[in-house]
């Protein structure tokens, strides 16, 4: 074998040998880099995962305040149990007969939440709003009275609609007109304890 054969197999096995190791160095790194890829994104998934769980508790938490503060689920014991309710607000918003309650005409249909239960057959709304309407005669301050205990009372309750007109200028008395809304919650047990309302006399319709 001459000397230029042995430097051209000499110089070809270098270059074999050089891009074996390139090539393998190349394979380790495409490799690592994968790796750290698939980490990363194991890692964010997690972070996701937590972040839904997170917020499913939360709002598991606050479902759980909202039935502690939701009428009864039974309508007819609601609609008891939420008139006596402002009944009692109105009375003790009296004061030296400054708010004089004049009729509870027919209230709006009660209304039907949108979103319903996914396991509940029927298609059962998630809550129900049980409206009342409320008319009353009052001093401007006992109305500021009324509103402020109702807004302190630990109901999902709301004030819907207001009118207020002064039909008498001679005193200082407003005719006012309010619609009130309060929700039941489906498989609440609020207010159960306040069930007597229905044999009494204010808890009829």
């Amino acid at each position: 074998m001459t000397s230029q054969k042995q430097t051209t197999i000499l110089v070809l096995s270098g270059v074999l040998l050089l891009g074996l190791v390139v090539g393998g160095g190349c394979w380790v790194w495409y490799q690592y880099s994968e790796g750290d890829r698939l980490i990363a994104d194991m890692k964010l998934k997690v972070a996701a995962s937590k972040s839904k769980v997170d917020k499913v508790q939360k709002e598991r938490i606050l479902l759980e305040r909202w039935k502690t503060m939701s009428l009864p689920a039974d309508p007819n014991e609601a609609r008891a149990v939420y008139k006596q309710e402002l009944l009692d607000l109105i009375r003790a918003s009296s004061v030296n007969g400054g708010m004089i309650l004049e009729d509870f005409p027919a209230a709006p249909p009660d209304t039907k939440a949108v979103a319903v239960h996914p396991n509940k057959p029927g298609k059962v709304p998630l809550y129900t709003g049980v409206n009342y309407l409320v008319r009353l005669k009052t001093r401007m301050s006992n109305l500021v009275n009324l509103v402020e205990e109702f807004q302190r009372k630990p109901r999902m309750h709301r004030i819907k609609q207001f009118t207020v007109e002064r039909t008498d200028k001679k005193t200082d008395m407003l005719t006012v007109q309010l619609t009130f809304e309060a929700l039941t919650i489906l498989d609440a047990e609020g207010g159960k304890k306040d069930s007597y309302l229905l044999d009494t006399p204010h808890g009829r319709d």
